[in-house]
């Protein structure tokens, strides 16, 4: 997912809660048949809202391992680019770290 994706579905799971609860309240101050919908309509935004950050965790944790998976490649195809690029790093961390 891109970074305009995650902030998308950020902001559609804090909607989707915040309506869950204002239903959830609604149906406290409400009564009988009344309130066992605004509950039921309550549990169906938060159990969509759980299945859209299930999917974006599968997501994430696919892409995850499509990264893993590429950067090994990369390294036993080219061991000693990997090594240079590692101290490159290294040597720019350290010279940042030194200034402070």
């Amino acid at each position: 997912m891109t970074t305009k994706n995650m902030e998308l579905l950020k902001k559609d799971v804090q909607t989707l809660i915040t309506d869950a609860q204002q239903l959830f309240q609604d149906a406290s101050n409400a009564g009988g048949k009344q309130a066992a919908e605004l509950q039921a309509q309550g549990a169906s935004l938060l159990q969509q809202a759980i299945s859209d950050l299930t999917a974006f965790q599968q997501s994430a944790v696919i892409r995850g391992k499509q990264f893993v998976s590429s950067t090994d490649q990369y390294v036993h195809q080219k061991p000693w680019t990997a090594v240079a690029v590692s101290t490159g790093i290294g040597i720019l961390l350290g010279m940042l770290m030194a200034r402070r």
